[in-house]
Formats: structure tokens, C-alpha cells, sequence
């Protein structure tokens, strides 16, 4: 399992970082994926990857106080025709003086993973980089649209919509979110708005069936 170390801003990076602490927005660009090994380079210096692989989109990005921020990825190997080791890491952001720069960057060294070649097997690793924004107040990213969600953010889905529970039992321990039937009966077109319990639903509502 590789061991990252935490992302290493750059020499650009901090040059950007030190203009967001100035009122400037601080805009993530890409994550990018390589395998390139650290052999005497000065990390602060690199301008890009060692070896670059792949570049991955942004798909979430969330504030971590008191100076960070998580900017979620997703790696697959669907489009890898080549396997490689999954070694290093490069957040790129939009400087507006000198374009797109390498921000931060990680090497896992030879805890790399390996990433095999699409037709060996499904790889899809979710993941956040952790990265310093300072006192940065206007932090975003260019977010791809949603094609991934983590198994957090579906239940989390789940766990806030309402349920409609289908049984001969009454459910145990019910919350203001569930409602029995024993016979659905008739189907319901929830058009304008539809009354259940204490719930008002209308066609922007998601429902869970849920046979138990």
C-alpha cells in the first residue's frame, strides 16, 4: 500500500498560495498521476510531473479548517493501455499572471501501487489530496461533472430520503422519514405534490422503496 507523506508545495505554489492570502482566487485546475521516482530533484523546484501519466478531474473539493482543503479524485485504469506505478501525485492551479502551475506535490517512492492495464481488472481508487490554502477566503475548482460518488456520500443520499417500507410488518423503531405500506394498491402520479404523514412530497422528491 503506498505512503504519500503529505502534498509539498511548490516554489510557484507558494508564490500563488501568497497572492490568495492577498484576496486573490485560489483555483484548482487537475489532479495528475505518475511514476516518476525522486532521485536528488529539489521538490519545491518542479514545474510538472517527473513522468507524467494521466491526468485525473477534479470531483469534489471541501474546506478543512483552520488551513486546508480535501480536493477529491478518482484514478481508473480504464484508459490504461500500459501498466504503471502509481508514485506521484501533482495538484495544478490557475495562476492568472502565468497560467497553469504544479501547486503541491507527493512521491510514494517504492510504496508505489501498481496500476495495471485496462482489460486485467476494474481499478477505480477514490481518493483526496490534502493540500494548505492558507487563510485563503475564495478556494474552488474546476469539478468535473458527477460521475463517481464515494460509499459515503450514497449513504449519506440514503440515510436523508424518504423510505417507503414494503411489508406485512409494521418496521421497528420507524423515523420521521419512513412510511408503511402493507398494499401499494393503486400507483400514484406524484405530479403537483403528494401528501404522506407528516411529508409533502412533490416531483423533485427521491423515494426509496425499501422491501424488507
Amino acid at each position: 500500500m503506498s505512503s504519500w507523506g503529505g502534498m509539498t508545495l511548490t516554489n510557484k505554489g507558494l508564490v500563488l498560495q501568497s497572492k490568495a492570502q492577498g484576496g486573490l482566487q485560489l483555483y484548482y485546475t487537475k489532479i495528475a498521476v505518475g511514476d516518476g521516482a525522486i532521485s536528488g530533484q529539489s521538490i519545491p523546484a518542479l514545474t510538472g510531473l517527473i513522468s507524467h501519466k494521466k491526468n485525473l478531474a477534479i470531483t469534489k473539493i471541501k474546506t478543512q479548517l483552520p488551513n486546508k482543503a480535501a480536493i477529491s479524485t478518482v484514478l481508473s485504469n480504464a484508459d490504461v493501455t500500459a501498466g504503471f506505478y502509481f508514485r506521484e501525485i501533482g495538484l495544478f492551479a490557475l495562476d492568472p499572471d502565468v497560467g497553469e502551475i504544479l501547486y503541491a506535490y507527493a512521491n510514494s517512492g517504492t510504496t508505489a501501487d501498481y496500476i495495471a492495464p485496462t482489460g486485467s481488472g476494474i481499478i477505480e481508487k477514490v481518493f483526496d489530496v490534502i493540500t494548505v490554502v492558507g487563510s485563503a477566503a475564495n478556494v474552488t475548482a474546476n469539478i468535473a461533472s458527477g460521475i463517481y460518488a464515494s460509499t459515503a456520500d450514497l449513504n449519506a443520499a440514503v440515510n436523508n430520503s424518504t423510505k417507503i417500507q414494503l411489508s406485512s410488518n409494521a418496521p421497528v423503531n420507524p423515523d420521521s422519514n419512513t412510511f408503511w405500506y402493507q398494499d401499494m394498491g393503486d400507483s400514484y402520479d406524484i405530479g403537483d405534490g403528494l401528501l404522506i404523514g407528516n411529508a409533502s412530497l412533490d416531483n423533485t422528491t427521491t423515494i426509496y422503496f425499501e422491501e424488507i
